[in-house]
């Protein structure tokens, strides 16, 4: 699936596929029945593309993703990108205060709505001028009435949103559990971490976006841990460390990972 089916798909509202291929399901069975061996998972999850196909339609879609730092989306009329495996998502604050999330595609011809991180009291298309208000509602379309409209039903489609520690999250499936639902052991974790990116101690200072030639999950696994601090980066910062939970907390609250796709989103806090 290129990205552009993938964002006319979501001109509709996602159905997630109840079908699994025969051998993923079978080798998703067999890992869960030894998920007490620590297993790491088939080598070709790394490398297959139907493997990264199923990905992209059955587990991104209904995937949590962090979009950015709260303090990004804090005035009405912020807008905050995101994206979430191929769907692109915008997340605005409207005038009436509520933090909402959009797929960031026109409903005419699947153009994006919202090029940059800004502040607008409006998101417009800058393909054909469809312009929309911050809640999803159509409000102009050069050349088309009212009474054409009316009635249709024309809005950009509506994604989840929620905030955790001063963090905004984002799922293209707009009937998504919770955040917290999703993970309950996220709030625990926080405190026994000690991560507390509201508090005020934190400052966004922006993003840094690298192209990375490996899996997703390889480099999301590698980043999970500092298992490999003391050898591979021996000369460079794991000196700064004085233990290993140090260099796990440290690790954590310095540097928070976005990854969509084969793109890896460093955002610095």
């Amino acid at each position: 699936m290129t990205a552009i089916e993938s964002q006319l798909a979501f001109r509709s509202k996602p159905q997630r596929s109840n079908v699994v291929p025969p051998r993923i399901a079978a080798e998703v069975a067999h890992y869960q029945r030894r998920r007490s061996d620590h297993l790491t998972l088939p080598t070709r999850w790394y490398r297959d593309e139907d493997v990264f196909r199923f990905e992209l339609t059955s587990v991104f879609p209904y995937a949590w993703q962090l979009a950015g730092p709260l303090s990004s989306v804090s005035q009405p009329g912020d807008q905050l990108l995101a994206d979430v495996g191929q769907v692109p998502i915008v997340v605005t604050r409207g005038r009436d205060g509520l933090l909402r999330a959009l797929v960031n595609i026109c409903q005419h011809r699947a153009y994006p709505v919202a090029l940059e991180n800004r502040n607008s009291p409006l998101l417009q298309c800058q393909y054909h001028g469809w312009t929309y208000n911050l809640n999803g509602s159509l409000r102009a379309a050069p050349l088309c009435s009212k009474e054409e409209l009316s009635g249709k039903g024309v809005a950009l489609k509506p994604a989840s949103v929620d905030i955790w520690n001063g963090l905004v999250f984002v799922n293209p499936d707009p009937d998504a559990e919770s955040l917290a639902d999703a993970f309950p052991e996220l709030e625990d974790l926080g405190t026994e971490w000690e991560l507390a990116f509201n508090d005020g101690d934190y400052e966004y200072r922006g993003v840094t976006s690298i192209d990375i030639d490996a899996n997703w999950k390889a480099w999301c696994e590698n980043a999970n841990e500092c298992y490999h601090c003391p050898t591979i980066h021996a000369e460079s910062f794991d000196a700064e460390f004085k233990s290993l939970k140090d260099r796990e907390v440290r690790v954590t609250q310095n540097l928070v990972g976005a990854i969509n796709g084969y793109r890896l989103s460093l955002i610095h806090i």
